[in-house]
């Protein structure tokens, strides 16, 4: 036997009590006793109206499954962005690397071939004029001089080439010793003072993080010796084995950082830095200062 509940069961008791007697009806009372019981017919909707319900239901399926079709596109484009980036930041890696090799190899035959060949020029010419015969003409003299003159230029400028490219000194001794060596080299070619205080280093970075680290202070200086009018540049580094610290701080005339544009294009050389940075998953920050000078902290 099927057995009533809800609103079947509350209908029927309406239905039964709404006889005085309480008892089902006969069937000569039939029409007096529905009309004591319209609240029980009201709630019956006409067809009309459950066709409109219906329908209504339909159309808010039809919304949820488009809805829930978008929601699955827009998860699927944001999936392939993060994917575009990731290939893309992959991508940079690996050119920024590939740039790094070709620097050094560069920079090895420079500092292993160009500059001793041109050393030995030198060294030839030297002989030859040292071995003119006493009435050899002095115009003779002066043009052997001149091409003397015109090797030690151009030996200095393969050397400082060569250390644009690529410290030899980071290779071999590390970043500390590369950033004084080529800080005091700086310093001879522009004039302005520089100070460079160190930890003690116990353990070397990685080659990639070295390498980073010395081509930002590069930039700083270059940025420094362009625009700063300073007459001091400090670099100070604290690092171990996992953590690294450098800051490059120069007296100039500073800057509202302010006013550079987000992308770069009006300051390069503080967007190349900061990309050097996120290479190796650096914190880079700038602060500057009308009349104030400049401050440029790495921290790895």
């Amino acid at each position: 036997m099927k057995r009533w509940t809800g609103s079947a069961w509350s209908l029927f008791n309406e239905m039964r009590t709404a006889h005085p007697c309480g008892r089902r009806p006969t069937r000569y009372a039939e029409g007096a006793w529905r009309d004591q019981w319209p609240s029980v017919t009201a709630r019956l909707p006409a067809a009309g109206e459950t066709q409109r319900l219906r329908q209504a239901l339909q159309l808010r399926r039809i919304a949820l499954v488009m809805h829930n079709h978008a929601l699955i596109e827009a998860r699927a484009q944001a999936e392939a962005v993060v994917a575009s980036y990731t290939e893309l930041n992959e991508l940079s890696h690996r050119l920024v690397t590939l740039h790094e090799h070709e620097r050094r190899a560069l920079a090895a035959v420079l500092h292993e071939l160009v500059v001793p060949n041109l050393a030995s020029v030198r060294i030839n010419l030297r002989l030859i004029e040292d071995q003119l015969p006493r009435d050899a003409t002095e115009e003779l003299r002066v043009r052997i001089a001149d091409a003397h003159a015109l090797l030690v230029d151009t030996d200095a400028s393969l050397r400082e080439l060569g250390a644009d490219l690529r410290s030899v000194v980071i290779d071999c001794a590390g970043l500390a010793p590369a950033l004084d060596s080529y800080g005091h080299e700086f310093s001879r070619r522009t004039g302005i003072a520089f100070r460079f205080v160190c930890t003690p280093v116990t353990r070397r970075l990685s080659l990639e993080a070295e390498s980073a680290l010395f081509r930002i202070a590069q930039e700083a200086l270059t940025n420094c010796a362009k625009h700063a009018e300073a007459n001091t540049v400090t670099i100070e580094l604290t690092h171990d084995a996992r953590h690294a610290l450098m800051t490059v701080t120069d007296d100039g005339i500073g800057f509202d950082p302010g006013g550079i544009d987000a992308s770069g294009r009006r300051a390069p050389g503080l967007l190349a830095m900061r990309e050097r940075a996120e290479f190796i998953d650096a914190r880079w920050r700038l602060e500057s200062h009308p009349g104030r000078g400049t401050r440029i902290t790495v921290e790895l």
